[in-house]
């Protein structure tokens, strides 16, 4: 789960305020990057989770920062 998540659950009024926001706006609804924000504004509510999968290499003991591993996909995972 997301640390932002887990400090602020996002509410209802919350996303209202974000869509009114971009709506009543008149100096952004000419603005390419704030008609796209408006159309995708939902995607930053939806909840997100580290897959299963990415959870169980970035717990490997390779990964571990005390690790003599010297291959560089491990190594770059350890900097992560």
């Amino acid at each position: 789960m997301s640390i932002f998540a887990e400090e602020h659950v996002v509410t209802p009024k919350d996303k209202q305020h974000v869509l009114t926001y971009l709506a009543c706006t008149p100096e952004l609804k000419d603005e390419e990057n704030f008609v796209e924000a408006k159309q995708l504004a939902r995607h930053a509510y939806a909840p997100f989770e580290i897959p299963s999968e990415v959870k169980a290499i970035l717990a490997d003991p390779k990964v571990q920062d005390d690790s003599d591993c010297l291959e560089p996909f491990w190594c770059v995972l350890v900097r992560l």
